[in-house]
C-alpha cells in the first residue's frame, strides 16, 4: 500500500480489500443481494490489477474511486485508457469537497503518468467539469422491437463456459476494441442479470450478444460480436423470443448493422459515450463496448 498524506492507493487483494469492499457494497449495492465483485470482476475480484484510491481521516474512509488501466488498438493507433469507476463518498460528509478533491488528485495522477485518456461515466456533468472533464465520444442508441427478419441463420442459445473462446475470437476481429483474455470473458458470463446469447451452427458460434449487466444497461444489449449480417439474425432472435422492445448499444463501425434492423427499428438517440480528460485528440469513431465500463 503506497501512502500520500491521506490519500491509500490498493488492490482488493490486500489485506484491507475484504473490509473495504464490504463498506462500499453497503453505501453503492445497499438493497442487491450480490456484490461489486460479482459486478465488476476486472476491478473488485481475485486478481485484479485495478487500484482503489480511498481518501481518508485517519481510520474513517471519506470517499474512495477506483481505476483500471486497459489498452485500446483500432484507427491506426493504440490509446492507453484509465477508466474511473465506482466513485462514492461516505453519506455524512457529502457536500463537503471530498469527492471533488479525490477526483482532481487522480486527475493529478493520470496528468503525470502514460495514459493518453481519463475516462468516466457519470450523468453528473457539472462536477466531472469542474474537475476538467469534458464529454468524449459518440454513442447510438438504437430502439427496437420484435420483427423477423428472415429466416434465422443458426440457433439462438444462452452463452456457456466452452464458448469462451469463440466469445474472444469474434471479439479480436474487431476492426477497434479493447485488449481481452479469455479470463475476462469468462468472469463476465457470471455477471448478474447479464444474459449473453450466441448464434451457433452446430459447436460453430457465428455472433453473440449481451443483454444487461448488473445494475446497469437493464434491457439493453451493450455488446454485439460477429459479422453485422449474423449479429443482425441474433438481435432480430432475441427480441422475437423475448417479445419485448430492447436497446441497442450501436458502435459506430456497425452502421451497416442499424440498416439491417431497419425493420425492428422504433427509435433513435445519440449521446455522449463518457466524460473524459485527454492528453491528445481521441479519434472521434473512440469507442468502448459495455463490458469495458466500470
Amino acid at each position: 500500500m503506497q501512502v500520500l498524506g491521506n490519500i491509500e492507493r490498493t488492490v482488493m487483494d490486500a489485506p484491507a480489500g475484504a473490509g473495504l469492499l464490504h463498506l462500499l457494497d453497503a453505501w453503492l449495492r445497499p438493497t442487491e443481494d450480490w456484490s461489486l465483485r460479482d459486478e465488476y470482476p476486472r476491478v473488485f475480484g481475485p486478481g485484479s490489477h485495478a487500484l482503489q484510491h480511498v481518501l481518508h481521516d485517519h481510520d474513517k474512509i471519506l470517499a474512495h474511486a477506483a481505476t483500471v488501466d486497459i489498452e485500446h488498438a483500432g484507427h491506426g493507433r493504440e490509446i492507453a485508457v484509465r477508466l474511473v469507476g465506482s466513485v462514492v463518498v461516505h453519506p455524512d460528509h457529502r457536500a463537503e469537497g471530498f469527492g471533488t478533491r479525490l477526483i482532481r488528485l487522480l486527475a493529478e495522477d493520470f496528468a503525470k503518468d502514460c495514459c493518453d485518456l481519463l475516462l468516466l461515466w457519470s450523468d453528473q456533468d457539472g462536477f466531472y467539469g469542474r474537475c476538467g472533464f469534458q464529454p468524449v465520444g459518440t454513442e447510438h442508441i438504437l430502439r427496437l422491437g420484435p420483427s423477423r427478419l428472415g429466416p434465422g441463420l443458426g440457433m439462438l442459445r444462452r452463452a456457456h463456459a466452452e464458448d469462451v473462446p469463440s466469445l474472444l475470437a469474434l471479439h479480436a476481429a474487431k476492426p477497434s476494441g479493447t485488449r481481452r483474455d479469455e479470463s475476462d470473458f469468462a468472469a463476465w458470463l457470471a455477471i448478474p442479470r447479464c444474459e449473453t446469447w450466441v448464434l451457433a451452427v452446430d459447436d460453430r458460434v457465428l455472433a453473440y450478444a449481451s443483454l444487461g449487466r448488473g445494475l446497469d444497461f437493464r434491457d439493453h444489449i451493450h455488446e454485439v460480436g460477429g459479422r453485422d449480417t449474423e449479429v443482425a439474425s441474433l438481435v432480430s432472435s432475441l427480441l422475437m423470443q423475448k417479445q419485448c422492445e430492447l436497446g441497442l448499444l450501436l458502435p459506430p463501425y456497425r452502421l451497416d448493422l442499424r440498416t439491417l434492423l431497419r425493420p425492428s427499428l422504433i427509435a433513435e438517440t445519440r449521446t455522449r459515450l463518457g466524460m473524459g480528460i485527454q492528453k491528445s485528440p481521441i479519434p472521434p469513431d473512440f469507442y468502448l463496448e459495455g463490458f469495458d465500463s466500470i
